[in-house]
């Protein structure tokens, strides 16, 4: 989108975060074609980035109930004991989440910084160290334990460890989902690949376990993008697992061990693709005449590595994936096959749930089941900042410093009010700098009459621009969305400050903003400001209040508005 100077204050449902961005059941039966379940669903929007990551810890809370519980049957008993899925409420004393909620977030929360490369990897590193101080009652692998213990981001390669032929475990699966979000176009598969891959080895370094980590990332990209169920497994072995390899090698990183080891998790994915007629990507698919709660046990020990579904890199997304081949927008079958076995079950359903509410959003989905663990950044500042940061010019502030925000979201409505209306009313009181040198009141009172009073009033160009008052407060804000603190943060702001000054023709900017940076287009713009000899000596130019929230507040998503080099922090 334009600057202001070009376009004037935008409406709301132009803003980025708004627009939709286009890219592409009864227990024991299944649908006969799936493909339309995806490329008929509407874009993905703001809303399935929330309800994916909701509906990931909801799975995760349920799973992990019975995640030591090795029959799927007793479960459904168990479920059916408290009257059904419909009747329970995911509360923190009864349903807490497991450790995967916890590193997943961890993941969303460095991913929400807007870091990338290496700088990227060693913030995943120190979110991780973090999130292991939160592991009582929520029964972390030993490869996650041991792994991130080893950490030491902020040193040359901190967020790497020695590699461990042990680790195929679904650790580094169980946390990846929202790396998919972050990066869901097609053209972004070499990024996904190197984040989901150097991610999963700060734990995993075992091809099964980190290859788990591509699968969950590429499922929610694919989910993102409406790309058919039946192809996501061949994507993943022929597109992603490639980059994957390729990736490996470039990086030079235990490259003899992770050749030695690769090939376990293709040839069981090739296995599973043949198994459920997929090895084209076409379908349909083939289903047991029988799978229910005992027969699902069974199929998905087969599946594994060892007999316990579920828990391995290779067999966590592949189970996700079969239960929402066979769930449909049915939550209640996607709950029964991906949460309810003899498997790890949380796991299974954390991936399972994160693509199922990106692809369904809520709908059908019990109210009961949606309180979140406030303990583990309940709020949406983490999944807003992912949302956006699919555009390159994406900005988001670090859920650090967010206030707690209410669930319904009317605390950032605040927010986006508070930036919208601070432009608007700029662009009104400056009339196209006729009303901020007019000195009485009554008569601009007289001529808002003329012009059919406040409600007629459409704030847009060529009349009503905003000044430099809105163009200084977008570079302030701009500054402080990139999550610096200190110094770095202070010469950022100055950075910012001298980009936003080389837009202020026509906008009347203030000798001491002029001034403050020694440029020679600013002295320029003095020189014409004197010559104007506008009355603006009534009162220091810098004392009016141009912060609408406080400055270590930051609002729950920047929409990646382009405002001459500047990201506008009005999108919801």
């Amino acid at each position: 989108m334009e600057a202001y100077g070009h376009t004037g204050l935008p409406a709301v449902d132009k803003i980025p975060v708004y627009r939709e961005f286009s890219s592409e059941l009864c227990q024991g039966r299944h649908p006969p074609n799936l493909d339309h379940l995806t490329t008929s669903l509407i874009p993905a929007t703001l809303e399935h980035y929330k309800a994916g990551m909701l509906l990931s810890g909801v799975g995760d809370a349920i799973g992990f109930k019975w995640e030591f519980e090795y029959s799927g049957t007793y479960i459904h008993q168990a479920v059916q004991e408290l009257g059904g899925l419909k009747n329970i409420t995911t509360n923190l004393l009864h349903w807490p989440v497991s450790d995967d909620t916890v590193l997943h977030l961890a993941t969303a929360e460095a991913l929400a910084t807007g870091k990338e490369g290496e700088e990227l990897l060693h913030e995943v590193a120190l979110q991780y160290i973090h999130g292991m101080k939160d592991m009582d009652g929520r029964a972390p692998g030993g490869s996650c334990i041991m792994g991130i213990s080893m950490l030491h981001p902020g040193t040359p390669d901190g967020y790497r460890i020695p590699y461990n032929k042990t680790s195929g475990g679904c650790g580094a699966a169980m946390r990846a989902m929202c790396i998919g979000l972050r990066y869901p176009r097609p053209e972004q598969l070499s990024t996904l690949v190197a984040v989901a891959v150097e991610t999963g080895r700060m734990s995993h370094t075992h091809p099964t376990g980190f290859l788990g980590s591509v699968a969950s990332a590429l499922f929610t990209a694919y989910a993102v993008q409406r790309r058919p169920l039946t192809t996501w497994g061949l994507g993943l072995v022929k597109e992603a697992c490639p980059v994957a390899k390729e990736f490996v090698k470039t990086a030079g990183y235990a490259v003899s061990e992770t050749e030695r080891d690769w090939s376990y998790f293709t040839k069981k994915w090739e296995w599973y693709l043949n198994l459920r007629g997929l090895s084209s990507g076409t379908g349909p698919v083939i289903w047991p005449d029988q799978y229910g709660p005992a027969e699902r046990d069974e199929a998905y020990k087969s599946f594994s590595w060892g007999g316990w579904g579920g828990s391995s890199g290779h067999d966590a997304p592949m189970i996700a994936l079969d239960a929402l081949l066979g769930a449909g927008s049915n939550w209640e079958e996607l709950m029964n096959r991906a949460a309810f076995h003899g498997g790890d079950c949380d796991s299974t359903a954390v991936i399972a749930c994160c693509c199922w509410g990106l692809l369904y959003g809520t709908e059908g989905v019990p109210p009961e089941l949606v309180v979140w663990d406030k303990s583990q950044q309940g709020d949406w500042v983490w999944i807003r900042g992912i949302f956006l940061r699919r555009f390159p010019a994406g900005r988001s502030l670090s859920p650090a410093r967010a206030p707690n925000m209410d669930r319904c979201g009317r605390c950032l409505e605040h927010y986006k009010a508070g930036m919208l209306l601070s432009g608007v009313g700029d662009a009104l009181g400056f009339r196209n700098q006729l009303w901020e040198y007019n000195e009485s009141g009554p008569a601009i009172h007289q001529e808002l009459q003329e012009l059919g009073g406040l409600k007629n009033i459409t704030v847009e160009l060529p009349d009503w621009p905003v000044s430099d008052d809105t163009v200084l407060h977008l570079a302030t804000a701009e500054a402080l969305v990139t999550g610096k603190e200190g110094e770095e943060l202070l010469h950022e702001v100055a950075s910012c400050y001298v980009e936003g000054m080389k837009d202020m023709e026509g906008r009347k900017p203030g000798p001491s903003s002029i001034l403050g940076p020694p440029q020679d287009h600013h002295r320029a713009v003095l020189h014409q400001w004197a010559q104007d000899a506008a009355p603006q000596d009534a009162a220091p130019q810098d004392a009016a209040p141009q912060d609408a929230a406080p400055q270590d507040a930051a609002p729950q998503d920047a929409a990646p508005q382009d405002t001459a080099g500047w990201t506008v922090l009005v999108g919801g």
